[in-house]
């Protein structure tokens, strides 16, 4: 959204570039180093993280185009090139190891064109991307980077409130790209949401 409606990063400053955002959840009992792994776009290398970069047991991790992101208590990096480069009409996002071998992919279409997040569902295993706002839950919310789709923080079981479905751990243990905020992959990694605004 235009403005600070599209202030995603909440660094005060509403950016079409810098407010976008592509959020992992790790949907396994297993802490991940990700160090030096990669997130490209179907053009390049978008982020590589750097060294050290844990992530825990049903926590999130934010990835954002760019800004000064003020999240407390959400860990966030912003893209070490600079920016995301997410299309509006469709992308293909992909997460390797320090390897290069290909943890997931995924590709979204022009749902991500309504200026807000869109997202797996259910939340940590879907395979089908549904717009941000429409999730029960999620109010009249846009996006919620690092955090559940109610606010909420994720534990293994959790109810997910728009099917009443029970969220299963039992996929195997590494983070996943859940959602696009376009306007967070799901096999050792959960993706949940990406922010999106061009």
């Amino acid at each position: 959204a235009a403005g600070l409606n599209g202030d995603a990063n909440h660094d005060g400053v509403g950016s079409s570039s810098q407010d976008e955002f592509i959020e992992l959840l790790n949907y396994g009992s297993n802490t991940v180093d990700l160090s030096q792994w990669t997130m490209s776009d179907a053009t390049k290398i978008r982020h590589i993280f750097p060294s050290d970069t844990l992530l825990s047991p049903y926590q999130y991790l934010v990835v954002f185009g760019g800004g000064t992101p003020s999240l407390p208590g959400i860990q966030w990096q912003t893209a070490s090139t600079g920016g995301l480069g997410l299309n509006n009409t469709g992308d293909t996002i992909s997460l390797k190891n320090r390897e290069a071998i290909f943890i997931d992919e995924i590709l979204y279409g022009s749902l991500a064109g309504h200026d807000e997040s869109i997202a797996r569902y259910p939340e940590g295993r879907g395979t089908e991307f549904v717009r941000h706002s429409g999730l029960v839950g999620a109010g009249e919310s846009l996006f919620s980077p690092g955090e559940s789709i109610n606010g909420e923080p994720i534990d293994h079981g959790e109810y997910v409130a728009s099917s009443n479905t029970l969220a299963s751990a039992s996929v195997p243990e590494w983070p996943s790209l859940i959602y696009f905020s376009l306007g967070w992959l799901s096999w050792w990694v959960n993706t949940r949401k990406v922010k999106h605004e061009r």
